[in-house]
């Protein structure tokens, strides 16, 4: 018997996904879909990819900020090397 496997998907392709959610939340989604003028579809893959964006702009900032306090301190070490002591 041979077992023929489906294709992996693309990261290109589009996946249908069964999703439940509150009714308050959906009326909020649809509402905001229709200030849009797009579709429910539209307006959630839009929230979920700006949720990605959100984390990914955090954790750069976090990063950020880490490299800004290494260089910070070796300033200061740069800076107590080339001062004499008095």
């Amino acid at each position: 018997m041979t077992v023929i496997l489906p294709e992996p998907r693309k990261p290109t392709d589009v996946a249908h996904v069964n999703l439940r959610i509150r009714e308050n939340l959906r009326r909020r989604l649809e509402t905001e879909a229709k200030h849009h003028r797009v579709s429910l579809n539209s307006e959630m893959l839009a929230r979920l990819e700006a949720s990605f964006e959100a984390t990914d702009l955090a954790t750069t900032a976090q990063r950020l900020r880490q490299i800004v306090t290494q260089l910070e301190t070796a300033w200061l070490r740069l800076e107590a090397i080339r001062e004499p002591a008095p």
